[in-house]
């Protein structure tokens, strides 16, 4: 039986997407022996809601953290 490696994170985490890359460069990096399983979480509920204003401020000032501490992670400012 193969050895699993899980990693659970959260598509709409800022962080997680920032970590990507990284994930990536593990996955390949594995054996054969090994394999590798994403398990998704979630942070907020599908939603047809424009985000409030202070919201996007927030999650701006998260994302410019985001690409100062891991340059190359694209985000989209466009709200």
């Amino acid at each position: 039986m193969p050895l699993m490696l899980y990693y659970f994170h959260d598509p709409m985490c800022s962080w997680c997407w920032a970590f990507r890359p990284c994930w990536q460069d593990i996955v390949a990096g594995l054996p054969e022996s090994v394999r590798s399983r994403r398990v998704l979480g979630g942070l907020a509920p599908d939603t047809e809601q424009t985000m409030p204003t202070a919201m996007q401020a927030k999650l701006k000032a998260i994302w410019q953290t985001i690409q100062e501490t891991v340059p190359g992670t694209p985000f989209n400012f466009e709200f």
